[in-house]
């Protein structure tokens, strides 16, 4: 991730995330992530070195007493390629 998005990844100045984690930690589960896809948004916007990209998974939560849930969770987001030629995840896109 670049730096700014880092920044505003952490949860810390988010009470409503704070609050999730807490109540997480709290009940003991535990969370995997799987399934993983990346698909690039054909319809945004993009450059040789930028791409809005859409990322789904399945998060598979695991509670104190081993019962498990899953949630789908996605996020769209911009990549940013660096100088050395990787990408890197940056803020969240938004439509317009």
């Amino acid at each position: 991730m670049t730096a700014e998005a880092w920044s505003l990844f952490d949860p810390a100045g988010d009470d409503r995330a704070a609050r999730s984690w807490e109540q997480a930690t709290a009940a003991r589960e535990s969370g995997n992530c799987s399934a993983p896809v990346a698909q690039i948004v054909p319809s945004a916007p993009r450059t040789s070195e930028r791409v809005v990209v859409r990322v789904t998974s399945h998060r598979v939560v695991t509670t104190a007493a081993g019962t498990r849930y899953v949630e789908s969770v996605s996020s769209t987001r911009v990549m940013l390629r660096q100088g050395d030629g990787t990408w890197r995840v940056d803020l969240a896109a938004v439509g317009g």
